[in-house]
């Protein structure tokens, strides 16, 4: 660390930090700038400082306690303690069912629904180098966007990806839109359906 600038934060550093890994627990992104509000809230030295010295300041403080700015690996409204117990309970409940001589592989699918947003959550966070598994937890208020849904069977066939827009039935994107689009899927507008072909 740069001592000529970094001293600032010495009084504050535990603090930080603490701030840091207590949103992090809770799944909640943090970026070089919510860490300077915080900073500048925190120490008066440091709010005194130009702006560009903030940034160089809180630049070196998380270089120096390793932390980076991954993408995040899973977005979602949930902890990553209670979707670990959800997952793991899932999976004992069905593995025992699709397995045996009299189950076809093809008839075993499995569908996981995926968002496409207007509007974006942040994808990044402030996170320990290394780690593996980025969780950032999102809005829960934000309604704008399609939903992909992706079909696979077990046997590794994947079946026709269903795209489902919010929008009247009627309304300008399943009566002109759709039509303009690629012929590999089948779009939906609320409950109605046109297969593109």
């Amino acid at each position: 660390m740069n001592v000529g600038q970094s001293y600032v934060l010495y009084p504050i550093e535990d603090q930080l930090l603490c701030y840091i890994f207590k949103l992090r627990e809770c799944g909640m992104a943090v970026t070089s700038r919510s860490v300077m509000i915080k900073a500048a809230a925190l120490s008066r030295e440091y709010r005194a400082r130009m702006s560009t010295a903030q940034y160089a300041i809180i630049h070196q403080f998380i270089a120096h306690h390793g932390l980076v700015h991954p993408m995040g690996t899973r977005i979602s409204q949930w902890h990553p303690r209670e979707l670990e117990v959800i997952a793991t309970h899932f999976m004992e409940s069905v593995c025992p069912m699709v397995v045996g001589i009299h189950r076809d592989q093809d008839f075993i699918i499995n569908m996981d629904q995926s968002p496409i947003l207007f509007t974006f959550d942040r994808q990044r966070t402030l996170e320990v180098a290394g780690v593996c598994a980025v969780c950032i937890r999102k809005s829960t208020c934000d309604t704008k966007r399609a939903t992909l849904a992706i079909t696979i069977t077990a046997s590794g066939n994947m079946l026709t990806p269903v795209l489902v827009f919010k929008g009247a039935p009627e309304g300008r994107i399943a009566t002109r839109d759709f039509r303009a689009y690629a012929c590999r899927c089948i779009y939906a507008c609320l409950i109605r359906l046109l297969l593109i072909t």
